[in-house]
């Protein structure tokens, strides 16, 4: 079995799962362009519209514009979603229904699952990516 059909292998669990992706600079749109490069089907990944032009141009170049959606949309319909926010950004969050049954990862460095839990009220797991 060759490298990529190992990897796409292990994407087969989530075939009938949708990720959402919450903040899409740098880490949120490697995050989503890795998925979709690697055999996740982009239309069962949402990402959110952004604030900046930055942002949104880095999702343009990806292609994944049909994938942008707002946060509560996002909640509503992911089974897993991604926090990539940045960590003062994270106030802004507040209110939105995260659905019990989802998996919700954080990738905000310095904030404590008791924090998030505390102001999202939610619980989470927490992922420390780096880059190569």
């Amino acid at each position: 079995m060759t490298k990529s059909n190992n990897l796409e292998k292990r994407l087969d669990f989530l075939a009938h799962e949708t990720i959402g992706v919450i903040g899409c600079g740098h880490l949120g749109k490697t995050i989503a362009s890795e998925l979709v490069r690697r055999g996740f089907p982009a239309h069962c990944l949402m990402l959110s519209r952004g604030r900046s032009h930055g942002s949104l141009q880095g999702i343009l170049d990806e292609r994944l514009e049909g994938c942008l959606s707002d946060n509560q949309e996002i909640c509503r319909k992911s089974s897993i979603i991604f926090i990539c926010i940045r960590p003062q950004s994270l106030p802004d969050l507040r209110g939105l229904a995260f659905p019990e049954d989802a998996l919700v990862v954080s990738c905000m460095a310095g904030v404590s699952l008791q924090a998030i839990r505390g102001l999202l009220e939610v619980d989470a797991v927490r992922m420390m990516p780096s880059g190569p």
